[in-house]
């Protein structure tokens, strides 16, 4: 799973989460659809970004 060019600078922050949505993270993981929790965060804010910019044109 790709989200942008590797080349794009990362920003280390600290988020909270809900334990549902951490748990079901880590079984993305186990399915090796993920590689860590932060691929699994980038990724779909990533695409809720893309998702939320298509709405507004």
């Amino acid at each position: 799973m790709t989200t942008e060019s590797k080349a794009m600078p990362k920003i280390r922050r600290t988020v909270t989460i809900s334990k549902d949505v951490y748990d079901w993270i880590q079984e993305q993981i186990k399915e090796r659809k993920f590689k860590d929790v932060s691929h699994a965060i980038d990724y779909s804010l990533y695409h809720l970004k893309q998702e939320l910019e298509k709405q507004k044109t």
